[in-house]
Order: C-alpha cells, then sequence, then structure tokens
C-alpha cells in the first residue's frame, strides 16, 4: 500500500514541541515529522529515539509513530496532489513557529523531479495534528511571473529570526534547490 518508510527520500522536519511524553519513554525531546514512500508521499510523524552505541542493529532503539501515515495534501492539480512534470515528486518539508500573527505550522514545497511545469502552485502549510492543508500556493507572483517550482522544492527551513529582520524584512521561511532539471532556466 506503500504507506511506509520505503524510499523516503522527500522531506523531513524537526518539531521541538513534538513528543512532550519524550523522557517517560527513553527518547529525545521533539519529533519528525516526514514523507514516507515516494509513491504516495503521506506524511507521518514519529519520536526521536535516544541514541546508542552498538554493534548489534537489533539492540538499537526504534522510533514510534506519534501519528500514522496521513494523506492530507490538497488535490490543486486537476483533482490529484502529483503536479504536472516527469519523474518522482521532490518536496520540502519544515516546521516554521509562530511568528508576526501566524501560528505554527509545517510548511511544504511540491514539484515533480523532472520538468516541474512553470505554471504549477508549490507552497502550502499543513496543520501540526495532520488533518486539514492549505494552498498551494505560487511564490513572488501569479504566473508567468511566479518564481519557477524547480528551484524552490529541496530545500526548507525556518531561518533566525533576528537574521530575518535584519536581512529579509522579517521573512524567515528559506526554500531553496540543489539541482535544475528539464527546463532550461539557469
Amino acid at each position: 500500500d506503500n504507506e511506509d518508510w520505503a524510499y523516503a527520500h522527500r522531506g523531513l522536519a524537526f518539531y521541538p514541541k513534538g513528543n512532550p511524553q519524550a523522557s517517560t519513554h527513553g527518547e529525545r525531546p521533539g519529533s519528525l515529522y516526514g514523507i514516507g514512500h515516494n509513491h504516495r508521499c503521506h506524511i507521518s510523524e514519529i519520536s526521536i529515539p535516544e541514541p546508542v552505541i552498538t554493534s548489534d542493529i537489533t539492540t538499537a532503539p526504534r522510533a514510534r509513530t506519534l501519528k500514522p501515515f496521513t494523506d492530507i495534501w490538497p488535490r490543486v492539480y486537476d483533482g490529484s496532489h502529483t503536479p504536472p512534470g516527469a519523474g518522482g515528486m521532490t518536496v520540502g518539508l519544515a516546521f516554521h513557529p509562530a511568528r508576526n500573527g501566524v501560528a505554527d505550522h509545517l510548511y511544504y514545497t511540491l514539484s515533480m523531479w523532472y520538468n516541474p511545469d512553470a505554471d504549477s502552485p508549490l507552497m502550502g502549510v499543513f496543520d501540526l495534528s495532520l488533518t486539514g492543508a492549505l494552498g498551494a500556493w505560487h511564490v513572488g507572483a501569479l504566473p508567468p511571473d511566479n518564481i519557477y517550482p524547480g528551484l524552490l522544492t529541496h530545500l526548507l527551513f525556518a531561518a533566525d529570526p533576528t537574521w530575518a529582520d535584519k536581512h529579509t524584512g522579517g521573512r524567515s521561511l528559506v526554500a531553496g534547490s540543489v539541482v535544475i532539471a528539464g527546463s532550461g532556466t539557469p
């Protein structure tokens, strides 16, 4: 059913307030939200086990599922959660703390790996309970003046608020990419 961690390499976000009972389970404070199997890209929240040194992998602690895999992607691409393009999806995922009147959210970026559609919206938010989503939106402007999705969907993180106040007018959600594929965009 592809609701597992096999081939999971699309997005992982640390949530510092997650798993408040961590100390009673031998786990680190906080939790991780992650994108599972790349055929479905459902989202789950897991605990962070205390690290151990061991030569036997079977004795290593395992993360617990705090919220099971959930499909909450908005269906904004002609009734699908998959944007136009080729190859697998590429997803950025980041927790952004409440700031400037906006609540804590899990932000996402989404496009296809090869030749993403330049007119496709690419960014949105999930609530932390994994029961609701908003988006997807264009970044910068509406097409054709939007920022090309291939430039923004691999990296996503919250910048330090002091740095953001000084350098970006308080905008502290940073999106970027490590590769550009398929469009000829420099």
